[in-house]
């Protein structure tokens, strides 16, 4: 089909994107991939257009097919360096994706749609994206492969980063660092390189791997992440000093991972870290003694840190600056407003939702035959000496999915 445009452009215009969804989703995926690039604005036109129009249960017959268009949707964007004008497109695609299926579900379109928030600086946007539960992966619904899910987990990460919300991005990168693989590949290495820097903003140290990590992917971020995991050791001799000579010393490396932003951030969380703990020993103290404390070059840049500490709500403190003190002070929260009443009742509605979908999830596994095969198998194998590499296995169960 790609080699006819005349034809397929005939096509197009003959049906309608509404009522003959399936057949003009294949003629214009074929349209888009042979387009020349003075005709891009066109095709994305129409692919916007059609994913605004396109009937869900006739998407649901070919997720595969949708998921290619919306990827090709995504590149075009990029090539025209028009990141926010796919970003609501693709949020209907999603949409669409899962009315068939529901919108706890992981579809493909969540990547792209993350990734072109992040290129476009929309971190609110990607942030309400990432707000609704996914609880669900069904690839034989949703077009979803492998690659999508890390993707996802890669891009959600970074958007969290930026709106500081970094134990969620933690979590994201994880899920991207233990995902079932039988290599180590490119987007795995690059959330746990994050992953890295990000722990050292928030917990001053990297966080140990669990212990179902695949064995391959630990062997190989050991081999291609020293340079992050030389800067974890030099974090914790709270140096800010020599932490910034090594980032310095380091910096295209940082910068080739589009990193150095982040390991700058890593440089200024040490003084900060240090500022914490003096709130732990003194109710008082004066700028120039703080500033002394924690190394800083005068008080004006101690109260520069106090200041950006109070609006991100890691502190809680007055500053005197006539008499040039600072005082620091409890959490003003009592926890007893209607407000965070109605914060912790979500949060328990969440928690009993959470509860019912993994008794659900136990209950399928528990009767699933490949599963019970499994078990079978290992128990024979152990009861007679033998042993399987079951390193692979989830990637085998992933693969069934």
């Amino acid at each position: 089909m790609a080699k006819h445009a005349v034809q397929l452009d005939t096509l197009l215009a003959s049906l309608d994107p509404a009522l003959h969804s399936l057949a003009f989703l294949f003629f214009l995926d074929a349209h888009a991939a042979q387009a020349p690039r003075e005709l891009s604005d066109q095709v994305v036109g129409t692919i916007i257009n059609f994913i605004k129009l396109a009937a869900p249960t006739q998407l649901a017959l070919a997720p595969e097919k949708f998921a290619s268009l919306c990827h090709r949707l995504r590149d075009l964007l990029i090539s025209r360096t028009e990141f926010a004008r796919g970003v609501l497109p693709l949020h209907w695609a999603i949409g669409k994706v899962q009315q068939r299926c529901s919108a706890e579900h992981l579809t493909p379109q969540h990547a792209d749609c993350l990734q072109l928030c992040l290129l476009a600086k929309m971190y609110r946007h990607g942030g309400e994206l990432l707000q609704g539960d996914i609880l669900d992966i069904d690839p034989k619904k949703t077009g979803l492969v492998h690659r999508d899910f890390l993707l996802y987990c890669f891009y959600g990460g970074t958007i969290y980063v930026g709106l500081k919300k970094y134990q969620k991005a933690l979590d994201l990168f994880m899920h991207a660092i233990t995902s079932p693989a039988q290599s180590v590949n490119a987007i795995t290495v690059a959330a746990y390189k994050r992953h890295a820097l990000v722990s050292l903003i928030l917990h001053a140290q990297l966080s140990p791997l669990p212990k179902f990590t695949p064995g391959i992917v630990q062997r190989g971020l050991k081999a291609c992440c020293q340079d992050y995991h030389d800067l974890a050791s030099i974090y914790s001799s709270r140096d800010a000093a020599e932490l910034k000579k090594f980032v310095d010393s380091h910096e295209q490396a940082f910068k080739a991972d589009n990193n150095l932003g982040l390991a700058h951030q890593v440089v200024a969380s040490v003084p900060r870290r240090s500022i914490q703990r003096l709130t732990h020993t003194y109710l008082t103290l004066s700028l120039s003694d703080l500033a002394s404390s924690v190394h800083l070059s005068s008080p004006a840049e101690a109260e520069k840190y106090l200041l950006s500490m109070i609006a991100d709500g890691e502190m809680f403190a007055h500053i005197d600056q006539q008499a040039g003190m600072v005082s620091f002070e409890e959490d003003p929260e009592k926890y007893d407003s209607l407000a965070m009443a109605a914060v912790v009742e979500e949060h328990i509605q969440r928690s009993t939702k959470l509860s019912k979908k993994l008794a659900l999830v136990h209950e399928q596994i528990s009767s699933d035959r490949t599963y019970l095969t499994r078990v079978h198998a290992r128990e024979r194998n152990v009861r007679y000496g033998e042993h399987e590499d079951y390193e692979l296995a989830p990637q085998r169960m992933f693969d069934t999915m």
